[in-house]
């Protein structure tokens, strides 16, 4: 998995944001932590190496591989995170190869979650298997997702005018061969070949189910923007973020004409 070093907080750059979200933690401060190990419970780090840094949990022989920053640069964030966790009482559980006291604890409180999340872990692996999907078949502009704790929510925001191609995003999330055991299960769609109504918002839904025994299913949410509405805010941060000028012509392509028609003039 690649991590943007470009994107994150204002503050802290997408691969420190990530080690400080996914490498567990227990607070040894003088206030009550009532919410349990901070980072993701388990989550041990394997190692680093010019592949990346490696991830595991544990218990397990599920690992991912983070990239982008070089090895010195991981292991510098590595100390940069432990120095700031020192700084704010919390204890590394990432270095053990057993699960901690606090973490066996909170698993054992909330076994119910962790019962929904291990049975439904098929579908967000598989999505993040089929990730190049989303920038590949279909354009958005910006996509947004989330677990409800039964679905995976997915919202795709398109510049208005922008073809949405949500058909041939779908076909190959259901296809027998390379894709996943869905089907659709609802479709609404709103998409038209004109600005009739106006140039309004438009919003398609579809919603895929197991064909299996499987629990979970995907609910997509596609959005076409109004037609007056100005996304050059988004566009600028998409730039400086380093966004290739190909997907911007994709993706934004009014705001990226305007971009290279004021460049040129």
């Amino acid at each position: 998995m690649a991590l943007d070093p470009y994107l994150g907080r204002p503050d802290r750059a997408l691969p420190l944001h990530s080690l400080a979200g996914l490498l567990p933690t227990h607070h040894t401060g003088t206030t009550e932590n009532p919410d349990g190990p901070g980072g993701v419970p388990g989550l041990r780090l394997l190692g680093i190496d010019e592949h990346g840094l490696h991830i595991g949990m544990v218990g397990t022989d599920a690992s991912a591989t983070l990239t982008g920053p070089t090895p010195d640069r991981w292991r510098s964030l590595l100390d940069k995170h432990r120095a700031w966790c020192r700084e704010n009482d919390l204890t590394p559980l990432w270095d053990t190869a057993y699960l901690s006291e606090p973490e066996a604890a909170y698993r054992a409180k909330e076994a119910e979650w962790h019962r929904i999340l291990a049975d439904s872990a098929w579908l967000g692996s598989g999505l993040l298997r089929r990730i190049g999907l989303f920038h590949t078949v279909v354009s958005p502009f910006c996509l947004r997702y989330w677990f409800d704790g039964v679905d995976w929510k997915v919202e795709l925001k398109y510049e208005h005018g922008v073809a949405l191609h949500h058909d041939e995003l779908v076909q190959y999330l259901t296809h027998p061969s390379w894709g996943l055991p869905l089907r659709v299960h609802h479709r609404h769609c709103e998409c038209r070949p004109c600005d009739c109504d106006g140039g309004r918002e438009r919003i398609c839904w579809i919603e895929l189910a197991p064909t299996t025994q499987h629990r979970g299913g995907i609910s997509f949410r596609f959005r076409s923007t109004d037609r007056d509405r100005d996304h050059s805010a988004v566009h600028a941060k998409l730039v400086s973020s380093g966004a290739p000028k190909s997907w911007l012509e994709r993706a934004l392509p009014q705001h990226q004409q305007k971009t290279s028609e004021t460049a040129a003039v």
